[in-house]
């Protein structure tokens, strides 16, 4: 039986939003599909995760974003100028809820760091032999994947 982690990347409101509504839709089933049909494999032992970018939910929630940081400098800049502004990042919401089985993997960067303890612990536990007997599927858009792409060749290559 084939060993995979499925791991579906900043699939949140926030980050759905930024794409056309007709495009969204059409990625959303897509990316659900692939996740039922993970769910429901008989060939494959599957692990789920979800990325996510979270921040707290209350005031000074950006108070640790640099103002010069490229992304996300400008929530900190509108919430010093508008501490009432609507808060982006906050929610625990899912395009594509996480069933209790599947491991959400949040983080307060805007990438992934190799850094992130947690996120490389759970990501480990789910090869259950070698690196080499088991495939990573990453879905979703924008830097995210290509940094998990990153992180899984740099990082958790050195496991084996």
């Amino acid at each position: 039986m084939k060993n995979i982690s499925l791991i579906v990347c900043d699939l949140q409101p926030d980050v759905v939003r930024k794409l056309q509504p007709q495009h969204s839709s059409q990625f959303l089933d897509l990316v659900d599909l692939a996740v039922r049909a993970a769910r429901n494999s008989r060939t494959a032992s599957i692990d789920l995760f979800h990325t996510m970018l979270k921040f707290p939910d209350q005031p000074g929630c950006y108070d640790q974003i640099p103002s010069s940081h490229p992304k996300l400098g400008i929530l900190r800049t509108l919430q010093s100028k508008n501490p009432q502004m609507k808060r982006f990042f906050t929610s625990p919401e899912l395009c594509i809820p996480a069933t209790k089985s599947e491991t959400v993997l949040i983080r307060g960067t805007f990438l992934p760091q190799a850094s992130d303890k947690n996120m490389l612990e759970a990501l480990r536990k789910s090869i259950k032999i070698s690196i080499e007997d088991h495939e990573f599927i990453l879905l979703g858009y924008g830097p995210t994947v290509q940094y998990m792409c990153n992180l899984l060749g740099d990082v958790l290559d050195r496991k084996s």
